[in-house]
């Protein structure tokens, strides 16, 4: 069920705005207090505010963490990487012609080719017991002529 729950906690990261004013807020409060202990205990503010932060881990490696947790690192590198690619495609259209011309070409080369394969190879004839059917002709099979081959060859 916390997978779930994370999961959904993802999703709505990515449909929603990101929090990170709440987010700074909850953190600095969190090292002012650790801090202000530490002045209690005797520290001079700048250490008792380096303490805090070493015993945090850092706030921007809690920021990262944090980020990683309400999101999906994924998506947002994918959605990076094609808004940089649009703004390449953009400087440099002849290359973006190029390129999706030669995609567009060979995704329907593969399609057409595999559509014939699996007709001709995976799928059963349009016909009632195909398995009965046989070719009328002048033409031997194949396998008589290659055991006539090999008969006169020996």
């Amino acid at each position: 069920m916390r997978k779930v729950r994370a999961l959904w906690i993802r999703l709505c990261g990515l449909l929603t705005a990101p929090r990170a004013d709440d987010f700074n807020a909850e953190l600095n409060s969190h090292i002012a207090i650790v801090t202000a202990e530490g002045v209690r205990a005797g520290l001079a503010e700048p250490e008792a505010r380096r303490r805090a932060l070493v015993q945090l881990g850092g706030a921007e490696q809690i920021r990262q963490a944090y980020r990683e947790r309400t999101t999906l690192p994924a998506i947002e590198s994918l959605s990076r990487n094609v808004r940089y690619a649009l703004r390449g495609f953009r400087r440099n259209p002849v290359f973006a012609i190029t390129a999706i011309l030669t995609l567009a070409i060979g995704l329907g080369a593969t399609t057409a080719v595999l559509s014939v394969i699996d007709r001709i190879l995976f799928r059963s004839l349009p016909y009632a017991h195909d398995d009965r059917l046989v070719s009328v002709g002048l033409v031997q099979s194949l396998e008589r002529r290659v055991a006539h081959r090999i008969n006169t060859q020996t």
